[in-house]
């Protein structure tokens, strides 16, 4: 409230009567001005305490970045409304309106502030002696850091704000009504700092984005030192980008500052550590515009001759201050950051930008619906970022929300903490999200799960099962062998049986064809029957070249075993000719096609991986029911065709004598 008050009386200095003494108005002006700033710098020490209870920790840097963005916004909107109110020639009489709209926007800002909570815990700072809160404040090794990185900044910012626009109107010779438009273009660069910190920063942490900005405002004043002629488009594109950028910069480090600040000072020493702070950028910030005045006049009185050059000196020498500034946040601790280099990997990176989009949309979802389509929309991420954000949905009360996240999680790292928690979820989840879980420990090869995956093995929950027997063979664990078989040996549940043979399948079993050749014997359905056969197919070694033929068979069985009967040309005369034979007799009494292929087999000696299919195959034949099924009779012969020829199969290893 002081603060606009003490604007008011810049008010009078349009009468006529005090416009006749330059030396009053100077004076009214500067006193103002003076009383306006000291009133600002209280007030912003005050805010602290203020803001650091208003959000949730873990929201607090984009809390401060919506701040930002709501303030140059408003900078935007207000600037475009005095370029156009201004024009090329403005009226004093202009001016005074719009000072007047400040001032009175400031009262009704400042309404909404009392009815803020006073923050009970920071309010004790006051009973200490200043002196020892900036005892205390500077016993901290980080906060004396940062104070001086933020005096750094404070002091480049100070020193080259004022100047740019005495730069821009000496150097380039823009008038009054283009500056504004610049500073426009500056308020643009602040809001799109804004927009990108609020997104990042309480993931990425403070000190990435500290370091990024200031690196940013290091660099855009380089061009600025060089001043380069400028024509055609780049005559409003160059002040233009310099605004933007330096903008972007130098509110990007406050902003970024403020939310280190508040990582490392709790609410009983905030108001004591931000009156030191909001004192070492009004010292930092005063030092900056007088002795960047006194600097620049005396590089103009040095070099009178050159228009550019002391301008360039100037900007330069700015930019090497800045470095400095970069070096000291190198040398800040990590409090509640990424590393550095993953952090500015993901600034840079559009699939991590956008995970982070998500992820915000993700935490600020109220709804099981909203969270829910959150979650859906994070499965396209393969993004790190997403993880840890997931993982907490996993211990959701809601069945959606898990399911959502376990199966937003297929396709990402998991961390050791995540594959805790989808043990945990196969323990404590059966019947509902256990069997994703299972599914997701199985995909990602986590070899301590296995123990828990022996165990639902036999899980009461028959997705749980089959999943589980799965999961152990994509881990490789053939000691759960003897588990598979006998589920497949025991189970009435279709989908187990089939999951327990593609389990056998993914190990490799040759020794379980036996028992497989014998529940293909004991089921009536055709689809249980398909499933058998194709698992023994690529367990013999020859499913890439049968697959085609099956579907062919199962389409048009003449046709299919026309095509059988061709294959086996390429074979050996022998096979050749008994493969005619066995197709001649393929609807004949199961005693004659045995005959047949045991004449076959006689001498015939074959192996795949050490175990013997031969003795395998002449043992099936005894199954009289085996043998009375079609689909058994294709594969039957398609075996003793493909492993008469190497070529044919796929990992067969074969010997004949």
């Amino acid at each position: 409230m002081v603060r606009y008050l003490a604007m008011a009386p810049v008010l009078f200095t349009a009468l006529p009567g005090i416009r006749e003494h330059p030396q009053l108005v100077l004076a009214i002006v500067g006193l103002s001005a003076f009383a306006f700033n000291i009133s600002k710098g209280i007030g912003l020490t005050a805010i602290k305490p203020i803001v650091g209870e208003i959000p949730p920790q873990r929201e607090r840097g984009s809390f401060i970045s919506n701040q930002q963005l709501i303030s140059h916004l408003g900078a935007i909107g207000t600037g475009l409304v005095m370029a156009w109110l201004l024009g090329p020639e403005s009226a004093l009489g202009r001016y005074t309106l719009l000072l007047a709209i400040g001032i009175l926007a400031g009262f009704v800002a400042a309404s909404f502030i009392l009815r803020l909570p006073e923050p009970e815990e920071a309010g004790h700072g006051f009973d200490a002696r200043f002196t020892d809160g900036l005892k205390r404040a500077f016993r901290s090794r980080t906060f004396r850091r940062l104070t001086v990185v933020n005096m750094i900044a404070v002091f480049v910012g100070a020193m080259a704000e004022a100047f740019l626009i005495v730069y821009f109107k000496q150097i380039y010779g823009y008038g009054d009504q283009s500056i504004v438009v610049f500073a426009v273009a500056g308020s643009v660069g602040a809001a799109a700092m804004a927009i990108l910190s609020r997104a990042v920063i309480d993931r990425t942490g403070a000190k990435p984005l500290l370091f990024a900005f200031a690196a940013v405002f290091a660099l855009i004043l380089v061009p600025v030192a060089i001043a380069p002629p400028v024509g055609g488009v780049w005559v409003a594109l160059f002040p233009a980008l310099v605004y933007f950028f330096f903008a972007m910069g130098r509110f990007g480090i406050f902003t970024a500052a403020d939310s280190y600040f508040y990582s490392i000072t709790g609410a009983e020493v905030r108001l004591d550590f931000g009156i030191v702070f909001g004192l070492g950028s009004g010292v930092a910030g005063t030092l900056g515009s007088i002795l960047g005045g006194l600097f620049l006049s005396g590089l103009q009185h040095l070099f009178p001759s050159h228009a550019t050059l002391p301008f360039s000196i100037y900007f330069g020498v700015a930019a090497v201050i800045t470095v400095f500034a970069v070096v000291a946040i190198l040398r800040l601790d990590d409090v509640g950051s990424m590393p550095m280099p993953d952090a500015l990997g993901i600034l840079v990176s559009p699939r991590d930008l956008r995970a982070i989009r998500l992820l915000n949309r993700l935490q600020r979802s109220r709804t099981e619906p909203e969270e829910q389509m959150a979650v859906r929309a994070l499965r396209q991420s393969t993004s790190v970022l997403t993880v840890d954000e997931l993982s907490h949905r996993i211990q959701s009360p809601s069945l959606l929300i898990r399911m959502e996240a376990l199966n937003a999680l297929r396709d990402a790292p998991l961390t050791r903490v995540v594959e805790d928690l989808l043990m945990t979820d196969v323990r404590n989840h059966m019947f509902t999200t256990a069997q994703l879980a299972v599914e997701l420990l199985g995909a990602a090869r986590v070899r301590r799960a296995i123990p828990l995956l022996r165990d639902s093995v036999t899980s009461p929950d028959y997705l749980v099962s089959a999943k589980a027997m799965l999961a152990l063979a994509q881990l490789g664990d053939r000691t759960s062998i003897p588990r598979l078989e006998e589920q497949l040996e025991t189970t009435p549940n279709a989908r187990v049986a089939i999951y327990a043979v593609k389990a056998l399948e993914t190990l490799g079993s040759v020794r379980s064809l036996p028992l497989i050749l014998r529940a293909l014997s004991g089921t009536e359905e055709p689809f249980q029957r398909d499933e058998y056969i194709l698992s023994c197919a690529r367990l013999l070694g020859f499913f890439d070249w049968f697959y085609a033929l099956y579907l062919e068979f199962l389409d048009e069985p003449r046709e299919g075993l026309r095509s059988l009967v061709d294959a086996a040309a390429e074979a050996s005369e022998e096979t050749a000719r008994f493969a005619a034979a066995f197709a001649a007799a393929i609807d004949a009494e199961g005693s004659e096609l045995r005959e047949l292929v045991e004449h076959y087999l006689t001498g015939r000696e074959i192996t795949v991986g050490m175990i013997s299919v031969a003795s395998i195959l002449r043992e099936s034949l005894s199954d009289a029911t085996l043998l009375s099924l079609e689909r058994f009779r294709f594969l039957l012969l398609a075996a003793l065709i493909a492993l008469d020829q190497p070529s044919q199969s796929d990992s067969v290893v074969y010997n004949q004598r």
